[in-house]
Parts: C-alpha cells; structure tokens; sequence
C-alpha cells in the first residue's frame, strides 16, 4: 500500500489544499472565512490546514492564542507549582494530535479538548 491508503486518502486531501494555498496566496493569508466552503467538496481531515483554509495565516494564529489566553485566565490558578511534566506531554498528545487527523473546527471539541487538557495535566 502507499501513504494515501494507509492514511484513508488523507494525505491527498492535504495536498488538494496544499495545492490551492499555492494558487492562491490572498486565501492564504486572508483565508476564506468562518463558512462550509471547502476544496473540491472535501473537509481537509486537518484541522491546522482548515483553520489556515478558513482563517488564513494570520487569523489562525489570532484565534489560538485568544484560546490559550483564556484557557490560562479561567484555569491558570488551578495549576500548582508541582508539575509532572510526563503527564503534561502525554495530554498535550492526547489533545494535539486529533487536530492533525481530523477536521474539529466545526465542532465543540475544539474548545473542549483544550479545556480537558487544562483540567487534567495537572493531575
């Protein structure tokens, strides 16, 4: 098999938006706005490359960093000063790598995934 079966066609998903970032440069940066429009029909399976595809280069980021912010400001007491870090990486895994295989922007566990790392790394 090859990388596109063993990724259930996602790869070439990828490449399609990928392919259309390179196109067209003002999408790029600009994106295409908070809407269904997707490349051929199809989700990206991405959610880094669908929130770039929806908010460009320079929303995303803006949109990460609100989240981060306000994950720190609603829970940023809770976190002690004794930190076990290996927790820590195993729920930032748990949390980042849906996001590279599935499209969650459209979906509550965008908010909800970093809210569960935030209540749970502590532990």
């Amino acid at each position: 098999s090859n990388l596109s079966e063993f990724t259930t066609g996602r790869t070439d998903l990828w490449l399609s938006y990928l392919n259309e970032f390179s196109h067209h440069p003002l999408l790029t940066f600009l994106g295409e706005g908070y809407s269904d429009v997707t490349v051929n029909g199809r989700a990206s399976h991405n959610t880094i490359i669908q929130g770039i595809f929806q908010f460009g280069v320079f929303g995303f980021p803006l949109i990460l960093a609100w989240m981060i912010g306000m994950l720190k400001n609603t829970f940023g007491e809770m976190l002690g000063k004794n930190i076990d870090w290996k927790v820590v990486l195993l729920m930032g895994i748990g949390v980042i790598l849906p996001w590279f295989g599935l499209d969650i922007l459209f979906f509550d566990e965008f908010f909800l995934l970093p809210v569960y790392f935030a209540l749970f790394a502590r532990f």
